[in-house]
């Protein structure tokens, strides 16, 4: 069963479906699957209607993809069919070319409708062959899930078979017998016209068609090399330990940085440090500093470590200081670099990160780097390079866009922090790229102004959630505010800026946030009720119960006829709350709350017409057996109910479990009151609740 959100969909449930989706891309960049990694599957028709040969290996057809679509089509009219695939995960859209060569013919055929539809969908076909063979299809019009397969209707003609005549059988009933249709031929049957017209495929080179150009493939043991199309700011708070103590990243802007992360007995990196050594001069002439950073795992003794790594260093004839990571650094820089790889692949060693002289992050190396791609990378590490330019460069091949990749923006980094649980982390992040988009012009990376003020609201926009869950809630506020003053319409962010306000206790304002969505869209059932909260909180009684019912009338919803009921009877109008109750429980069968308060109603209420002693039972009955029987307040209600139905000894029984219960949780104030209901009860005396009818015109009292 679907769950995708409806236009009847509440904000929660629709959060809901969003964070599912969230866990679900998160696994899917951890490398797992739709599918489980099942791959796909091919079947042979071996004859005989009912047996198949898995041919999946052979034919070339098991392929681990998360494959969804699959649509026929001879795509080069060669008389064999070809398949493209669609999928969930990389390759999105797969073509496989059908080389195969059976000796076998063929006959191709159109169907042109005139009574029936344009397409002739519905019809079936039936080819008849000289030998008195019959091979049958049906024109469908969708072919498979997400699909549509060619309409045109391929026939397999065995070696030396010849096409006797065609039979269509049209939507709508009446049959149509084509002749002139022959094997290795197009053909369109034109409704009505009874003989097949040929139709003469375009011609091109099939073969240079699909030839692949020549590539250049990257060196399988080299290093995975990323290039930010949009450069982001490192992270003002990232430091190493060196020497002199607590070297900022941030103080060695200026020049471009290079920090190298290694390991002692890690091989790999002596290689690379070997590399780099011998292209020392080459590396300095650029202008660029070099910070190797040793990731041994750290002990308490921080000067030992330093100085096992400046040791080691020194004993490889290492050019440049060594500092050492603590655990915040080198998590950090792990979670950057997934912010802007597609799989999330913890940093290999040795990894190293190209900072240019303003702190912008320039490229990632995960693995070996050799000096002259560094060298290469650190010549257009000054900048004024375009985007065009950087994907170039980061690709190891050439070819055509169907879309050009837009860049991943800084906030992305934020994001991971979050999902790491760094939210403090990605709060000062946020206000470090913040400026970046204040003003016109001010983006550095050159974004369109378009972008620039999307940006600058979503960076409000987050801020003001993190400040919230972090219990700031007037910063909050203040962010959200500046996020609506560049998108007033934008109404998730006047729905956060309407929590806000209650948590702080100022209902107006919230309710002002909910009217101004309501006139934009007036029929919006969730915000009438809503409103219909926030004017009953601000005691304006009679006017919520009118947003209530507005919104009901737009959505049956037992969470709204419970919120009404509930206004309703602290209204003392309980006569009119119970079928609001009821309703609820209609929605919802089962849900204590609503069974609780209408048993209290039907049970305790001063009227005798609203009163219903064996209905009370019932609805207080659903209420305690949904809470296990060991709730005091439900459990008084089951009471109520047994004696308005005339059970005392039952009702004094339930009572004096309920001052038990209240009792050991250390409720005395409780306890009493239910003390005095139970010396009634053995009096013999129903209890009765004054403040139900507090306002509602009288009835038949006892």
């Amino acid at each position: 069963m679907s769950l995708s959100p409806t236009e009847d969909s509440t904000s929660d449930e629709v959060r809901q479906y969003d964070v599912g989706w969230a866990a679900t891309n998160k696994l899917i960049r951890q490398g797992k699957s739709f599918s489980g990694g099942e791959r796909h599957c091919a079947f042979l028709n071996l004859g005989g209607g009912a047996r198949f040969a898995t041919v999946s290996g052979a034919a070339g057809l098991d392929l681990v993809d998360d494959g969804r679509g699959l649509a026929l089509a001879d795509w080069d009219y060669d008389g064999r069919v070809d398949f493209w695939l669609t999928n969930r995960t990389g390759p999105r859209v797969r073509f496989l070319h059908n080389r195969y060569g059976s000796g076998n013919g063929f006959v191709a055929l159109r169907l042109v409708g005139a009574d029936a539809n344009r397409d002739g969908v519905g019809a079936r076909v039936t080819v008849e062959l000289a030998d008195g063979a019959k091979l049958a299809r049906t024109l469908y019009a969708g072919s498979g899930y997400l699909s549509q397969s060619s309409k045109w209707l391929h026939f397999g003609v065995p070696a030396g078979g010849s096409v006797a005549a065609v039979e269509v059988r049209w939507p709508g009933g009446s049959a149509e017998r084509f002749t002139g249709a022959a094997a290795g031929g197009f053909y369109h049957l034109e409704q009505g016209a009874g003989a097949a017209r040929g139709w003469e495929p375009p011609r091109f080179d099939s073969a240079a068609m699909f030839e692949s150009p020549p590539v250049e493939a990257p060196d399988d043991g080299g290093p995975a090399r990323v290039l930010p199309v949009l450069r982001p700011p490192m992270p003002d708070t990232l430091a190493a330990v060196g020497a002199g103590g607590e070297m900022e990243l941030s103080s060695f802007r200026g020049a471009p940085l290079v920090v190298q992360l290694w390991a002692t007995w890690c091989p790999n990196c002596a290689a690379e440090m070997e590399e780099w050594k011998a292209a020392a001069e080459a590396i300095e002439a650029t202008g660029a500093k070099v910070l190797p950073v040793c990731v041994d795992e750290p002990t308490d003794d921080r000067a030992a470590d330093l100085a096992r790594a400046a040791a080691a260093a020194a004993e490889r004839g290492y050019p440049w200081e060594t500092a050492v990571a603590d655990a915040h650094l080198i998590e950090h820089l792990n979670i950057i670099q997934k912010a802007y790889v597609g799989r999330q692949e913890d940093l290999p060693l040795p990894s190293a990160f190209l900072i240019d002289a303003a702190g912008d992050l320039v490229a990632i190396y995960k693995g070996n780097v050799s000096p002259e791609v560094l060298v290469a990378d650190l010549a257009v590490a000054g900048g004024g390079e375009d985007r065009e330019a950087v994907v170039a460069r980061a690709l190891p091949y050439g070819g055509q866009w169907l879309e050009r990749p837009p860049g991943t923006m800084p906030r992305s980094i934020a994001i991971r922090l979050v999902e790491h649980g760094l939210d403090a982390e990605a709060r000062t992040y946020l206000r470090q790229i913040l400026p970046r988009y204040a003003g016109p012009g001010a983006a550095g990376d050159g974004v369109a102004e378009d972008t620039r003020l999307r940006e600058l609201n979503e960076c409000h926009s987050f801020l003001g959630a993190l400040a919230y869950d972090a219990g700031d809630k007037a910063e909050a506020v203040a962010h959200y505010l500046s996020a609506l003053a560049l998108f007033p319409n934008n109404r998730d962010l006047r729905h956060e800026l309407m929590r806000c306000y209650m948590d702080l206790g100022d209902h107006e304002l919230a309710a002002g946030q909910v009217e101004a969505l309501l006139a934009d869209r007036p029929d919006d059932f969730e915000n009438l009720a809503q409103l219909a909260l926030l004017r009953a909180k601000l005691g304006q009684r009679d006017e919520a119960v009118e947003l209530y019912g507005r919104s009901l009338a737009l959505r049956d919803h037992p969470e709204t006829h419970n919120m009404l009921a509930n206004l309703l009877r602290d209204s003392g109008r309980a006569a009119e709350a119970a079928p609001h109750y009821r309703a609820a429980l209609e929605g919802r069968p089962g849900w204590p709350l609503p069974a609780n308060n209408l048993a209290w109603i039907l049970a305790t209420h001063p009227h005798a017409d609203v009163r219903d002693g064996a209905a009370a039972l019932r609805f207080a009955g659903i209420a305690d057996a949904a809470t296990g029987g060991e709730v005091p307040p439900i459990l008084s209600t089951l009471a109520a109910a047994q004696a308005e139905a005339g059970d005392f000894a039952a009702a004094a029984a339930t009572l004096e479990k309920a001052i038990a219960l209240a009792e050991a949780e250390g409720k005395g104030e409780l306890s009493e009151r239910l003390a005095e209901r139970l010396a009634a009860a053995k009096r013999g005396e129903p209890h009765r609740d004054p403040a139900l009818a507090g306002t509602e015109p009288g009835g038949a009292d006892e």
